[in-house]
Formats: C-alpha cells, structure tokens, sequence
C-alpha cells in the first residue's frame, strides 16, 4: 500500500527492510541499515508521532536512535517537549488523519480522507480492515 500511495512521488522510496528480517524486528536497526547504505554525513530524520515521543526512552535501544537521526515529531494534542539526548524537531500544525478513525470507517464501508484512491481500491479489492463475519 506505501508504493501505490507514494508511487506519483519520485523523491520517496519504500523500504522493505523490516518486513524481510526475522522477527522482532526493531526501528534501531532499520536505521543502522539504512545509514550503512548512504553517503558519509547523510542526515537521516524519523517521523513520529507525539504521543511515541513521550514513550521514546522505552524503545529499544532509544541512544542508538538519537545518535543516528533527528526525530520530527508532529502532536495533535499536547505539546512536544525536548528531550536530554536526543535531536528532534517539532512540527506544528493539527493533522486530522486518524489511523483509528481510517479504520472504522473502512470497517463501516465508508470513504476516509486521507487514502489515495488506488490504496483504497486496493482495500477494497482485498477486502482489508472489514469486519470479522
């Protein structure tokens, strides 16, 4: 669904790493990997969400992260504070994207915002996040 939702983009890339890795499969190593395969001196961000950046200390390994990358940390509620040790920047703005509320209304068999139509007729084609009969 990431390649038919980023597939008009040329500048995004999607990465299968995790998905080939045997499990668990943690974000630390993901970006190990991916720093191995740039340039020296590449800046890498993470984009997260607010409510993961308050629990980011109880990831695996959070220092191997702060070293590698600057989070950009986007709240729809709160306000992101910084954290000793890690870079990171806050973007501002209310998004109303709601992976949950996608969910229902899939669920429901209704339209959400914020799906390209071909991952939605990809949903739908496959029959994804319907309900259990």
């Amino acid at each position: 669904m990431l390649r038919l939702a980023t597939a008009s983009e040329p500048r995004f890339e999607v990465n299968d790493f995790e998905l080939t890795q045997p499990p668990p499969s943690y974000t630390w190593m993901t970006i190990r990997k991916m720093k191995a395969q740039l340039p020296p001196h590449s800046e890498l961000f993470l984009l997260i969400g607010l409510d993961q950046w308050q629990h980011i200390e109880s990831w695996q390994h959070p220092t191997r992260l702060a070293e590698d990358v600057t989070f950009l940390v986007v709240g729809r509620d709160g306000h992101p504070q910084q954290k000793a040790g890690f870079r990171a920047l806050f973007l501002s703005g209310d998004h109303p994207a709601s992976s949950s509320q996608i969910r229902e209304k899939l669920a429901l068999k209704q339209s959400p915002d914020w799906i390209p139509a071909n991952v939605l007729a990809f949903i739908e084609k496959k029959g994804l996040y319907s309900p259990r009969r």
